[in-house]
């Protein structure tokens, strides 16, 4: 009877070991903490590392001012992050969500303009906008 209990015990720690070690794998943490009936082993998800998007705005006019452009990060047709440009018409958001998104641009008498882009974790997207008037 002893040795039975010895081996349901190795076993069961044996498949513990089992389970902590496919949520390592699988890119989770694992912790151990002491329950009433034993332990239990909870997982958490991994973290997702923020990536970064570098801009840059240009027009179909050479003589544009691109200085102060406004410039969205839109995802699902909300503006997660907004920023302006500098006077080089440069633009940066950091902390950005892995996945598509739209960049939208636009300034008052220089024109407006869209470009679909991504950014995978912890990467760095770079993103070239066209600014056209309206005809």
């Amino acid at each position: 009877m002893n040795s039975r209990k010895c081996l349901s015990g190795w076993f069961g720690f044996a498949s513990l070991s089992v389970m902590a070690a496919i949520a390592l794998a699988a890119g989770g943490v694992s912790s151990t903490t002491p329950g009433t009936e034993g332990t239990t082993t909870v997982t958490a998800p991994p973290t997702v590392k923020p990536g970064v998007v570098i801009g840059k705005v240009v027009s179909t006019d050479p003589a544009a001012d691109l200085s102060g452009v406004h410039v969205a990060l839109v995802r699902d047709g909300k503006a997660m992050q907004r920023t302006v440009t500098n006077d080089k018409g440069a633009f940066k958001f950091d902390k950005v969500a892995p996945g598509r998104f739209t960049i939208a641009a636009a300034k008052r008498d220089v024109g407006s303009g869209r470009e679909l882009s991504g950014v995978r974790p912890g990467e760095t997207a770079r993103v070239l906008v066209k600014l056209r008037k309206p005809q």
